[in-house]
This record gives C-alpha cells, structure tokens and sequence, in this order.
C-alpha cells in the first residue's frame, strides 16, 4: 500500500477514522477533511503558520522589536566599484544528493554511491510491515525500561526531515543494556505498516550504547485528540523556512510523553530507514499509536512533506512480538 500521494494520504486518514478501523479511537471530534486543511495551510508558506485552534491553548504574545534608526554620516565616502565574482556551485556529494522524490528517490538510492549499495543489496532492511499472524510470540524478550528526564535539545529541520537532537541523559534500556537517547526524527506518513495499514505519521527514538550498538524505538502518531506536546513542537517551528536550526530549552518538549501507554511491541533486526542505509539496528515498534488532531497532523505534513522510505522485504526475517496472540499479557515496562 503506497502513501506517495496527497490523495491516497487522504482516502488513508478516512479509512482509520471509519468505525471499521482497528486504529480508529472512541473520539468524539466530528470528521475533518484533512486534504482541506493541507491546502489551507499552504497558503501560508513562507511566513507564519496558523496556530492550532485549541481553547486550552496558551496564547504568547512576542513583544515588538525595537528598531534604531541610523544617522547618516557627514563625511564623505570614497565607493569603490565591487568586483564581479563567477558564483561557481560546489558539486553536491552523494550525502547530499538522496532524495524522496525525483532521480534521487529511495529507489536509486543504491545507484548514488558505493557507500549506499546496502540500500539496494541489504537483506535486513528497515521498514518493513508487521503482521501478528508472520510475527512469533515471546514473553521472554528483554524488560524494556524508559528514563526520559527533561534536557535541552536542539531542532534540525531541512528539505527532507524534521530532527531533534539531544544532550545526553535520556536512556532507554533492554534487559541491562542501557541505550543513550540522541535523536527524535518524523516522518509522514509513516515508514512502518501495521497489517499492511499506514499512519499518518511516524516518530523514531534513535539510541546508541557505549559499544556503539544502535536501537530505534517507533511510535505511530494516528488522528485523534489533540497533543500539547505536539503543539510544543510545531509552535518552535512556526517559520515554514526549508532550513533552521532552534536552541529548545529543557521541558519545552517532552519525549516521554510520545509513548504510548499500551506496551506491546514487535522487535526485529533491521537497518537506518535513510542512506547509508546502514543494518545491524534493533528496532522496537510499539503496536499502539499515539494521536494528534487532525490540524496538528496537517500542519506537520505541510512543514516536511513527505518523507517516507517504502516497505523493504522480510527475506528471511520474522519479527517476534512482545505478546501471546489472543493473550491480554505484556512485558514489564517501566517509567522513572
């Protein structure tokens, strides 16, 4: 099932809001044309994005700036005729060149450079879709254990994605081995399938251990209510400017509160969803999606785009999940 279009991403936010959906929450909002609200915001490229229309919402005022007005000089300037220099473009490294769309889409990723061959070659790439019925079911799996204390963090947006970066503190841990939290990235739609559906977004907690061991912890964001945490997020990056970089102090945004409270999940070996597309990661994706209001879904589809590698094959994978098929049993999971 592809999401490579404004359309299909549309029929997609339907289809998990009907009341035949698995996903589909009890909510009570009436339905929003999400394709209306896309359109409506992009009008507004280019300068401030509308705020999310929330009544419990704080509303900041930002003071106007002072402006000083300069006084001309009374001493005569000698100018000199500047000198014209021929702009000459560097040639974009094979870093800089993958794309989602066009030649440089996930499907060349390959072919862009011999750093990137897994990409194309790997046998355990990521993401993939996940099916109760092809995963296998273990209660013996590692406790998983989340220490996300508040730390300040910075926010990468550019052309293809929307990052925060962390200062170290955060830890989530398998068993005894902890992982240190240095990434949040974005997605719409979602990389990952559940039974073969989408999400309008995914989020995805890159951790690395001492040893250099990387996990990769996903979150489905599905519509629903509305997410403060969210709205912490998006009101920190109100310019739709294709490039910036934010200082965000510690407790503005709160990762903690982008995991689900359900803790099922299937774990797989798997590999970076972007270029080199490097293997060897351990993936945790929680079954259960977290929600966000359907203005809040469309105003961060608007600000990234689409940003999505496809479904890579199993080969010879089986994911195992975290829970008995038919059992209402789950792993420790512990908050502290």
């Amino acid at each position: 099932m592809s999401f490579r279009s404004l359309s299909v991403f549309v029929f997609l936010t339907v289809v998990l809001l009907s009341p035949q959906s698995v996903f589909a929450g009890d909510i009570d909002e009436p339905l929003v044309d999400l394709k209306s609200e896309i359109e409506r915001l992009k009008q507004h490229e280019g300068g401030d994005m509308p705020p999310v229309d929330n009544a419990d919402s704080a509303k900041s005022k930002v003071p106007p700036v002072e402006v000083k007005q300069l006084k001309p000089s009374n001493q005569a300037k000698k100018v000199s005729t500047p000198r014209v220099v021929k702009s000459v473009k560097p040639i974009p490294s094979a870093e800089d060149r993958w794309s989602y769309s066009g030649s440089a889409a996930p499907q060349n990723w390959g072919k862009l450079s011999e750093d990137f061959r897994l990409c194309s070659q790997g046998k355990n790439q990521s993401p993939i879709d996940l099916n109760s019925e092809l995963a296998i079911g273990s209660q013996n799996l590692p406790s998983l254990n989340v220490h996300y204390p508040p730390v300040p963090m910075r926010l990468d947006k550019d052309s293809r994605s929307l990052t925060l970066s962390l200062e170290p503190g955060a830890l989530m841990s398998l068993g005894s081995q902890n992982f240190q939290l240095q990434a949040i990235s974005l997605h719409t739609p979602s990389e990952h399938s559940l039974e073969g559906q989408f999400f309008p977004a995914e989020m995805q907690f890159w951790h690395r251990s001492a040893s250099g061991e990387l996990l990769a912890a996903a979150v489905f964001m599905d519509i629903g209510v509305y997410n403060a945490n969210l709205d912490a997020l998006l009101s920190a990056t109100a310019k739709n400017d294709l490039q910036m970089m934010k200082n965000l102090p510690a407790g503005l945004v709160k990762p903690l509160e982008w995991l689900p409270g359900i803790t099922e999940y299937y774990r797989y070996n798997g590999s970076m969803t972007t270029p080199p597309c490097s293997e060897g990661v351990n993936w945790v994706v929680f079954k259960q999606p977290i929600q966000a209001s359907v203005e809040q879904i469309a105003r961060l589809q608007v600000l990234i785009g689409e940003n999505a590698r496809p479904i890579q094959a199993l080969h010879s994978r089986l994911p195992i999940r975290s829970w008995l098929q038919g059992e209402a049993q789950s792993l420790p999971y512990e908050y502290y």
